[in-house]
């Protein structure tokens, strides 16, 4: 009876064994980390600890050979890159599907990067804290962008977010430099603090969006109008924006037909409601010169106006009398 309980003890550990072994190896090629699976036959680029201290460029090839097999670099695995304080040029091919978490955290000198469409994912806090960062695209494979990816982006102004992503999460933005943001119809859900303490002067929320988390804008004092193309006034999870915000002076763009239902929501209503075919973009267009055929814009008392079709309107599209 024994030798038939230590036979099947035996034979458990070695099933455990099997389900939980490494199937990858970690190797050092061209001064890069891989973890290489010889069951996929692919390639992580990994973190290394203190090599990477020094690395200023980075260029990732589409694969690596290694005891005469080739490997296909694949993905950027969790905090690859982590604290590469002097990296300023990374090169990503398009064999890279997925960048991990934490995988440019702190990279104070990358001043910018191209990922290829061909990604898919992006981990949690991918840029966190990437202070030179001016320039980064989101690839439109992208369906959901992470916790705090871009938080603390200071210097990043501007980002185009794809048609296809459903859900920003929590922070993504945070603190980051952006002067404008444009939310696709795609988006269903905006993540708590997910654009607090930003630059941002202009918003635009699509029609999509069903629920909008607590602070979400939480401290963005410089907003100077809001447009959001929800028929529906979007659900929230507390206070969407916050006292510092000069709500009484700031103008808020709805769907004709739904301006009674933002003026009936308390987190809405304390802005100055108006249609959306008041807004400056509908009504001036988005490349207004100087002078047109259409309209005229002029100083008056320091206040920027425009007059068109024998009307004066502020830049924030409100008639001025």
């Amino acid at each position: 009876m024994k030798i038939k309980s230590l036979t099947l003890l035996f034979a458990t550990f070695a099933i455990v064994e099997t389900l939980f072994a490494w199937d990858y190896e970690n190797v050092k090629l061209n001064n890069l980390y891989y973890n290489l699976d010889a069951s996929t036959k692919t390639a992580e680029v990994t973190y290394s600890g203190t090599d990477y201290d020094n690395l200023k460029t980075v260029t990732l090839p589409e694969s690596v050979e290694y005891n005469s097999v080739t490997y296909i670099v694949t993905s950027i695995g969790d905090c690859a890159f982590q604290t590469c304080f002097d990296l300023k040029s990374v090169t990503i091919p398009n064999s890279v599907t997925s960048i991990g978490e934490d995988a440019f955290w702190d990279c104070h000198a990358l001043p910018e990067i191209i990922l290829p469409n061909s990604i898919t994912s992006i981990g949690a806090r991918a840029f966190y804290r990437c202070k030179a960062l001016t320039s980064v695209n989101i690839p439109n494979g992208i369906t959901e962008i992470e916790e705090r990816v871009f938080e603390s982006c200071k210097n990043l102004t501007s980002i185009e977010i794809p048609n296809n992503v459903t859900s920003i999460g929590w922070a993504a933005f945070r603190a980051a430099g952006l002067t404008s943001v444009e939310i696709p119809n795609s988006v269903t859900e905006i993540g708590s603090d997910a654009f607090s303490c930003a630059n941002v002067t202009s918003l635009i929320i699509g029609s999509g969006v069903t629920y909008i988390g607590d602070g979400a804008f939480k401290s963005c004092e410089a907003l100077e109008s809001i447009t959001c193309k929800a028929i529906v006034p979007p659900t929230k999870g507390g206070s969407i924006f916050s006292s510092e915000i000069k709500s009484n002076s700031i103008p808020l763009y709805v769907p004709a037909e739904s301006i009674e239902a933002y003026k009936a929501e308390p987190e809405w209503k304390m802005f100055m409601v108006f249609p959306i075919s008041e807004s400056p973009t509908a009504v001036f267009g988005t490349e207004a010169s100087t002078q047109s055929e259409d309209f005229v814009k002029f100083l008056h008392n320091g206040q920027l106006l425009i007059h068109r079709e024998g009307k004066t309107y502020n830049v924030q599209g409100a008639e001025v009398k």
